[in-house]
C-alpha cells in the first residue's frame, strides 16, 4: 500500500449538472454516470488522484445520498483531490524497478485524518494541520466530509533555515529551535 502525499496534492471543486425530461427518480445508474463524468474532467499537466464526493443537490434540497428522490435537475458537488500528473507515474515507476506490486494507493492526509479525529470533530467542523519538514498539510472538514485540503511548502526546516540567517550553523539553529521554539502563546508571558 502507498501513501500519497507532497507538494503538488491539493483540491478543486467540481459541480456536475443534469436537467431530467421529467420529474423521475434518480437511479444509481444516474448517480454514476455523474462521478463518471465528474472524474473525466479535463486537467493540465493534473491527475485526479480521488474523489471526495460532498453533496447532491436535487431541487433546493442538499442530499448526501439522492438515490430515489424524484426530482427534474440534479447537480453533483465533488472535490476533486489532484496532484501533477507524473507524481502517481513515478511512483508506479520505482515499485516496478524494485520489483514490488502495489496494492492500492491512498491519500495520506486522508488517512491520517481517519486515525486523528473523531467522527464528531468532523461532523462539527474542524481544521488537520500536518506541519512537516517541508510541507504543511491542511485538511479541513464539515458535517463528516472533506472540504478542502492543501499542502503548503513550508514546514519546520523553514524554520530552521530561517534563524541560520543569523550566521549560526544549522546544527546549532535546529537546537535552538527545539529547545526554546513554542507554537503556544501564553497570554501570562
Amino acid at each position: 500500500y502507498v501513501g500519497i502525499g507532497g507538494k503538488s496534492l491539493r483540491t478543486i471543486k467540481n459541480i456536475i449538472v443534469r436537467n431530467l425530461v421529467d420529474s423521475n427518480t434518480i437511479t444509481q445508474e444516474l448517480i454514476d454516470s455523474i462521478n463518471d463524468e465528474n472524474r473525466g474532467v479535463p486537467l493540465i499537466d493534473m491527475q485526479i488522484l480521488d474523489v471526495a464526493p460532498q453533496e447532491y443537490r436535487v431541487g433546493n434540497n442538499f442530499l448526501i445520498d439522492p438515490v430515489g428522490v424524484f426530482g427534474n435537475n440534479i447537480e453533483g458537488r465533488f472535490l476533486n483531490i489532484i496532484a501533477r500528473d507524473y507524481v502517481r507515474d513515478n511512483i508506479e515507476k520505482c515499485f516496478e524497478e524494485a520489483k514490488i506490486q502495489i496494492a492500492d494507493y491512498f491519500i495520506a492526509p486522508i488517512v491520517l485524518a481517519d486515525v486523528v479525529l473523531t467522527n464528531s470533530e468532523k461532523r462539527s467542523g474542524c481544521a488537520l494541520v500536518d506541519f512537516g519538514a517541508d510541507t504543511t498539510t491542511v485538511s479541513v472538514y464539515k458535517n463528516n466530509l472533506l472540504r478542502h485540503l492543501t499542502v503548503l511548502p513550508i514546514g519546520s526546516s523553514s524554520i530552521t533555515r530561517d534563524i541560520t540567517t543569523l550566521q549560526i550553523e544549522e546544527s546549532e539553529a535546529e537546537e535552538l529551535k527545539v529547545n526554546y521554539g513554542n507554537a503556544l502563546n501564553d497570554p501570562a508571558k
